[in-house]
């Protein structure tokens, strides 16, 4: 959880996605929490499960809108977030990128994830 923390604390200003130029305190400012809650979970999961060391990172963490980390494997798999209209995330795919750890608690911030495939991994936790 620290290591989400400061990467949320590092990450620049602004948003580096097409059109979104807020800040992570404008979003607060605005209501937005949900976006800064969304970017932790998602990036609680990646250090728990030793995001570092995934064979697909799709571009994780990357500077883009967490609704763009996604690419596909060499079996051309779909890896990713798959997002709603509103940007909340759906589903995530992790699919046989050598994730090894644990699915941590904060995944459960995901309030409107539908789907977590994580197979063929070495992943525990509930």
């Amino acid at each position: 959880q620290m290591q989400a923390l400061q990467w949320l604390q590092a990450r620049p200003n602004r948003f580096a996605d097409t059109n979104e130029t807020l800040s992570l305190y404008e979003s607060l400012v605005l209501g937005e929490t949900w976006r800064i809650i969304q970017l932790y979970a998602l990036v609680t999961l990646y250090y728990a499960s030793g995001g570092k060391s995934w064979t697909y990172q799709s571009g994780f963490l990357s500077e883009r809108h967490e609704c763009l980390w996604i690419g596909t494997n060499n079996q051309g798999i779909f890896i990713g977030i798959s997002c709603s209209e509103d940007d909340r995330i759906t589903q995530l795919s992790l699919w046989e990128i050598n994730a090894t750890g644990y699915i941590p608690t904060e995944i459960g911030l995901l309030n409107h994830l539908q789907a977590l495939g994580a197979r063929a991994n070495d992943l525990h936790g509930s």
